[in-house]
């Protein structure tokens, strides 16, 4: 359990927290232990995106960022905490970059609301 306002939720050894925030890499309420979350598996893909839904009701950024400077729209994504498992799941046709995009979510509606990712503007409009 946790004394933040977000849902927290568990898979494997670690705690997820889901919060209703606009923005991925807004201040975290919880301490600064916590970041956005990375994804080494289909398994924990697909509990991200159930529990996104069950919990935030929309799409949910993942902890997965492109450098800036990097060759568009693929190369020099890069996740907060190293990734040992290279593993991704983009929605054909994605990331694209449009207008900018250089952080990815899961569960968009662009997506058909799946949990292939798909790339958007790091802050919220």
């Amino acid at each position: 359990s946790t004394s933040c306002a977000c849902e927290a939720a568990t898979f494997g050894d670690g705690l997820y927290l889901f919060c209703a925030d606009e923005s991925p890499f807004h201040p975290l309420r919880c301490g600064d232990q916590y970041h956005p979350v990375t994804i080494d598996s289909e398994a924990e893909g697909d509990f991200v995106h159930a529990s996104a839904g069950a919990h935030v009701g929309g799409p949910v950024f993942l902890g997965l960022h492109q450098t800036p400077g990097a060759t568009e729209p693929l190369e020099g994504f890069d996740w907060v905490v190293a990734s040992t498992t290279g593993y991704v799941r983009w929605l054909p046709g994605q990331p694209n970059d449009l207008d900018g995009e250089d952080c990815a979510t899961i569960g968009q509606a662009s997506a058909g609301g799946g949990p292939e990712w798909v790339d958007y503007a790091c802050q919220a409009e």
